[in-house]
């Protein structure tokens, strides 16, 4: 069974409509408040406004937006019930990942302690069929010399020899059938722990399954002001990647960008179908900023 995940999705705020159009002098954002319960530093937070501002600028060759210790627009990291979902999203799934982890050394060693099984199996049983034979020939000799009289001295010793011959063989064999029967019940365990394990997974992937999955809307981010004072508020992402869409959405809005239809754009009114692997522009992000800027 495997995991089923579906992106927490953000329904954004509109653009400043009273916003100057930018390109002229560029926006300046700054650092505000950090919740400490995020894993995330100033400075890490710094190099996200710094690479989201550059990509904004970069679609028009001037600085559409910067990073500045004195920006007019702080960014917030408000930690909420949707951050505290996602961290124990974030945590169940990696309960997840470790049992699979676990399962898979299971298997690995299940399948090497079988392996070694199956050869011990074909050892014994073949060396079986050996031994079988020098017992039929040794009890048809016998019968032989018997029909003729008996044994002489020298038979007698030769016979003597053959039998000690395979009563130590019948001795390795039967503590060799006990050690089988004693990797046998070691097999059996292995499995038997494996199969908890995997039913274990199972109950932790439908638990996950029952907590996590389902359609979710969410407000990752907003962009606010109230007179001259602009802010924009982060509520939620799972990693640095997810953090820079949110903030490149906000961001957009406060660049005066209004929403737009391509499911893959960044300023797309639902998050959740934007290129993964790297904060990318679509061509409807890139023409709205240079239409809002007059280009």
């Amino acid at each position: 069974m495997g995991l089923s995940i579906h992106w927490l999705k953000g329904e954004e705020s509109g653009s400043d409509a009273s916003a100057l159009p930018p390109c002229h002098e560029p926006l300046t954002f700054v650092v505000g408040n950090i919740d400490e319960r995020f894993s995330i530093s100033r400075n890490e937070l710094i190099d996200v406004i710094e690479h989201v501002t550059a990509v904004w600028s970069d679609v028009v060759g001037v600085p559409a937006a910067a990073y500045a210790s004195d920006g007019e627009i702080s960014v917030h990291l408000v930690y909420d019930e949707q951050q505290q979902l996602t961290d124990q999203e974030s945590e169940f799934s990696s309960r997840i990942r470790e049992r699979e982890t676990y399962i898979n050394e299971l298997e690995h060693n299940y399948n090497g302690m079988l392996g070694q099984y199956n050869d011990r199996i074909a050892t014994y049983q073949n060396e079986s069929q050996l031994l079988q034979s020098r017992i039929d020939e040794l009890n048809e000799w016998v019968s032989e010399r018997n029909q003729q009289g008996g044994f002489n001295e020298s038979q007698l010793q030769d016979f003597e020899k053959r039998r000690k011959e395979i009563d130590h063989e019948s001795l390795q064999m039967n503590r060799e059938a006990m050690l089988i029967s004693q990797f046998t019940d070691e097999i059996n365990r292995q499995m038997d722990l494996l199969n908890r394990e995997i039913n274990h997974k199972n109950e932790l992937i439908k638990e996950y399954n029952d907590r996590f999955s389902g359609t979710r809307r969410f407000t990752q981010g907003t962009y606010e002001w109230q007179g001259n004072r602009k802010w924009i508020n982060i509520y939620q992402f799972a990693n640095i990647a997810e953090l820079e869409l949110v903030v490149a959405h906000e961001m957009g809005h406060a660049l005066g960008l209004d929403h737009v239809e391509n499911p893959e754009s960044v300023m797309h009114h639902l998050m959740g179908g934007q290129q993964r692997g790297g904060l990318i522009l679509s061509e409807e992000d890139r023409r709205a900023l240079r239409d809002r800027c007059g280009l």
